[in-house]
Order: structure tokens, then C-alpha cells, then sequence
């Protein structure tokens, strides 16, 4: 298997992981908690860039995220 050099950003990640059925729905108790400790440290470091992270600006309107 190839690898690319390039890294995948947060939110392309996810999407794969929905994409491949390991996402099933929103109310999977893992990905809650996932998603609520990611919030709560982007929340923590308002100075870390979520732009360099691949995510978008609108993000947190995303279906993933609500």
C-alpha cells in the first residue's frame, strides 16, 4: 500500500471514516464523546489555526458536527 506524504486534515478524516460505514450516524455514543472532546480543545486553544487543519469555515454547521 502507497502512502501519501500529504496529511489528511480533521475533517477529511472523518468524513472517510463515515464514508466507510465505521460513522454509522450521529448518535453513536464514541463519536459523541469524540466529537465533544475536540470541541471542548479547539475551544481551549482559540489561537491554533483551524484553517491549517483543513477545516472549513462554516464547520460547525456540518451535519457531522451538529
Amino acid at each position: 500500500m502507497r502512502y501519501s506524504k500529504q496529511p489528511i486534515d480533521i475533517p477529511e478524516q472523518l468524513a472517510l471514516l463515515k464514508q466507510r460505514g465505521m460513522i454509522v450516524n450521529n448518535e453513536n455514543a464514541a463519536l459523541r464523546q469524540f466529537k465533544e472532546k475536540l470541541l471542548r480543545l479547539i475551544d481551549a486553544y482559540p489561537s491554533v489555526s483551524l484553517k491549517q487543519m483543513g477545516f472549513p469555515r462554516d464547520w460547525r454547521q456540518q451535519p457531522l458536527w451538529l
